[in-house]
């Protein structure tokens, strides 16, 4: 039930009366003195009173001396100066009492004259006399640490992004690494950090990054060796765990460093080994002290970050290192077998890896070995390439050396068929040519043997100036240029093999035209040496007159020499058609080489009755090719034109012969009357041991194109409209 509007003011005047009561009744001064802040009660800029917290926070020795204090002794005027501090605190007052209170943020002073970041509200209290100011101060200490770790913490993450930043930017892995550690080392006032790399060989300490350690200090460190007691970083590094040392003076693990940490001003380095995503140790993050120090726990966070991140940058670095070298290794085989291709012989071969090899990888100087015919030692071979003169005198004696199966580098690698590096071959057990690696400079040395048949046909070994250990990168490399090369001779020998084999096919082809040409050849012989045992014999009757006539005799004894010439010209032709040759390309106009074949076939196309026209282009430019394979050719197409015409009239017998040029060279045709062919069959009569003739072997016009293929040219067969058959071929014209 709704109450009237005189209850209402009934009930808010016993409210009122009863705050009175409980105010008159001293109740709210026992929260007064028990509030957990600090509270003054202040009239003219004098303090009147103050709780027990006040007494507290202040430090004072009791409320009576907090009592003498002035408004003014309770703040720091560290950041504020004369008249402006006291402008600043009236400000603040004249608020509060405007507005009825104020709330701000300000620098206390205890009496120690210590001092802490407050929180202070000011109330205004009105009285008869005047107002007072009720002042409530907070210590927020725990506050402004809070907010000042949130605002570290946001700088740090900030940081750590921009270092991730520059790894994904590609920038260099020192300047990343330099970043990471100077984040890390903002973290802490008296810390210093190093990222050190473990080389590629998983041996040695490679510097890194240290920007505020003693440069005496990280010349020293760069290029040790790791191990169970090489420090804390190589220690870590070699057994793959933390290791902590407080005190580098005294611990044992220092024991080979103690007069480095000295000189360097140095007393405790903690390190942690810097691990792959694989598992594998990269490196390690360190941290220096300059007095004996034990970890408290907080650096754990901060040696994970570092850790991390240098992990990241580490492996992105080498994986793009790899990459790199994966492209190099790429284009260096495609530049490699370009040229091997083109090589004349194996030490031509050989001289176009050991020039690529040393410019691309920095090697000072490649050679190469090869076995004896009889495989009693290795002989140093012509093929060698170098940067300087500086080898000279190493060259001259690696050519008089002779080495045995296991002995020196490339013996080593003769016998065992494997690689071999040496770190450094001046003083290496089994290097006899040591003394002449000293004069000379020379340190590293790598050697690879080059294989093919399972057989060492060659060691190539390659020296640099300075020592190192086995570098996975360049042996790699140079492993698969090896196998480029040893596939190179692979494939040189197969097409050595390929290129016999059809030179003996092409000679079988030549011979077996030969046969077919007996009948043709032996008129061809047979008809001059008629004529030369005719006039022989008329000579001979004329000498046996008592006056010879000598002018007579002189013509009888010319017919005999010119039919002696043309029936050794028969058998020339014959004979290097016959005869088994290596082809040789050289110069020469297609043209004189068709008329040698007409002149070859001209008999047995009488004999066949076929009518040859010849139409020989004039002036034709020069082609490059074999006379004797072109030869068999044109006199395979003729034969076959010839042979095709059997079954057509006798009247109708007619081949042409005919050279030209056209847009890809030089052409030649061979066009008959024949049988012709079937269109949807051409390209089958190119297919070996295909044949139409009862006796044939099916191989004439396959190696007929094999030839022309060789010479960059091309072979073609088109039935004609009329009947018979065109075989085309062309050639490309020499360029010499």
């Amino acid at each position: 039930m709704a109450r009237t509007k005189q209850q209402q003011e009934r009930a808010l005047d016993q409210t009122y009366d009863r705050a009175t009561e409980l105010w008159a009744a001293g109740s709210l001064r026992t929260v007064f003195n028990n509030y957990p802040d600090a509270i003054f009660l202040i009239d003219g800029g004098r303090i009147v009173d103050c709780n027990h917290s006040a007494v507290k926070m202040f430090r004072a020795a009791s409320r009576t001396e907090v009592l003498s204090w002035s408004a003014l002794d309770l703040s720091s005027s560290s950041h504020l100066t004369g008249s402006s501090f006291n402008a600043k605190m009236n400000e603040m007052i004249e608020i509060a009492f405007e507005f009825g209170s104020h709330r701000f943020e300000w620098r206390a002073k205890r009496s120690d004259n210590s001092e802490f970041p407050a929180e202070v509200l000011l109330t205004a209290l009105s009285f008869t006399d005047g107002q007072v100011l009720h002042a409530v101060w907070r210590d927020i200490t725990r506050r402004k640490d809070a907010e000042r770790r949130v605002m570290k913490e946001d700088a740090f993450r900030a940081g750590q992004s921009r270092v991730l930043e520059m790894i994904a930017r590609g920038d260099k892995l020192p300047e990343v690494l330099a970043s990471l550690v100077t984040l890390i080392e903002q973290q802490s006032e008296d810390m210093l950090c190093s990222v050190l790399q473990l080389s590629e060989d998983g041996q040695h300490i490679r510097h890194g990054a240290a920007p505020s350690l003693p440069e005496i200090y990280v010349q020293a460190v760069n290029g040790a060796p790791i191990g169970p007691k090489n420090g804390s970083c190589g220690t870590a590094m070699y057994i793959g765990k933390q290791v902590i040392v407080t005190d580098m003076l005294e611990d044992p693990l220092w024991e080979d460093y103690r007069e480095l940490a000295k000189l360097s001003g140095l007393r405790a380095c903690w390190s942690t080994p810097i691990i792959s995503g694989s598992g594998k140790v990269l490196g390690s993050f360190a941290m220096y002290y300059r007095e004996p120090r034990t970890p408290k726990g907080d650096e754990a966070r901060l040696t994970e970050v570092a850790t991390h991140i240098a992990g990241i940058a580490i492996e992105h670095e080498r994986a793009g290192n790899e990459l790199r070298a994966s492209e190099e290794q790429v284009s260096l085989l495609q530049a490699i077998t370009m040229e091997i291709v083109l090589a004349a012989d194996l030490n031509a071969a050989l001289e176009v890896v050991l020039r690529r090899v040393c410019q691309t990888t920095g090697w000072v100087l490649g050679q190469s070995w090869i076995p004896r015919a009889d495989g009693s030692a290795l002989e140093c071979s012509p093929a060698w390439f170098a940067s300087g003169k500086h080898v000279e005198g190493f060259r001259l004696s690696s050519e008089s050396t002779r080495l045995h199966p296991g002995i020196g580098l490339p013996g080593r690698v003769w016998r065992s068929k494997q690689p071999v590096w040496i770190r450094d071959v001046a003083v290496d057990s089994n290097f006899p040519r040591a003394e002449h690696a000293r004069e000379a400079g020379l340190k590293a040395a790598f050697a690879i043997p080059i294989i093919a048949h399972d057989e060492v046909i060659a060691v190539i070994e390659f020296f640099m100036t300075e020592q190192r250990s086995e570098d996975e990168r360049l042996v790699k490399l140079v492993t698969a240029v090896a196998a480029q090369l040893d596939l190179a001779i692979e494939r040189k020998r197969a097409e050595e093999q390929v290129r016999l084999t059809q030179a003996e096919l092409a000679h079988v082809g030549r011979v077996t035209t030969m046969g077919e040409l007996a009948a043709s050849i032996a008129h061809e012989v047979n008809q001059p040496l008629g004529a030369i045992v005719g006039n022989a014999d008329i000579c001979l009757r004329w000498l046996d007159e008592a006056e010879p006539n000598l002018a007579e005799l002189r013509e009888a004894l010319d017919d005999i020499a010119n039919d002696g010439r043309r029936a050794s010209q028969v058998i020339s032709r014959v004979r290097s058609l016959a005869k088994k040759h290596v082809p040789e390309k050289s110069p020469l106009n297609l043209s004189d080489v068709a008329r040698e074949v007409v002149e070859l076939v001209s008999h047995e196309a009488q004999r066949k009755q076929v009518a040859i026209s010849s139409d020989f282009a004039v002036s034709l430019p020069l082609v490059p090719g074999d006379r004797v394979q072109l030869q068999q050719v044109l006199l395979n197409l003729v034969m076959n034109g010839i042979e095709a015409m059997n079954e057509v009239d006798k009247n109708s017998r007619a081949l042409t012969l005919k050279t030209d040029l056209c847009e890809w060279g030089v052409l030649a045709l061979v066009c008959d009357c024949g049988v012709g062919l079937d269109p949807s069959k051409v390209d089958q009569i190119f297919k070996p041991f295909h044949t139409t003739k009862s006796g044939g072997m099916g191989m004439g016009l396959a190696i007929s194109k094999s030839i022309i293929e060789s010479h960059g040219g091309k072979l073609w067969a088109e039935p004609n409209e009329q009947g018979g058959a065109t075989f085309k071929f062309t050639l490309p014209v020499s360029t010499t």
